[in-house]
């Protein structure tokens, strides 16, 4: 993971990464660029937003001919970001 820019203000922050992994489910080397948007109270945060382009990441990921179309039902969004969630440690690239 290589981070491309942060900032913060009082109660919310911005960072923006590029995240180079290989996709669990079909083993395709996968390059996802995010903005997360955190907001916090009390020094916590207490809320976490993650923005990338789902189309995009749905030709790389699942890949096939069954990637793009993957992209666009809500349906679908939901049962993948399920199933491929990592800690950030594991997501690193080390090579």
């Amino acid at each position: 993971m290589t981070v491309q820019g942060a900032g913060a203000r009082p109660h919310h922050g911005t960072a923006r990464w590029r995240a180079r992994y290989t996709f669990a489910g079909t083993g395709r080397r996968v390059v996802n660029d995010t903005e997360a948007l955190p907001r916090s109270e009390g020094g916590l945060i207490i809320r976490h937003h993650d923005d990338f382009d789902f189309r995009h990441w749905s030709t790389m990921a699942p890949g096939g001919p069954a990637g793009p179309p993957l992209g666009r039902p809500p349906m679908f969004r939901a049962t993948i970001r399920g199933g491929e969630t990592r800690s950030p440690e594991e997501s690193l690239d080390t090579g």
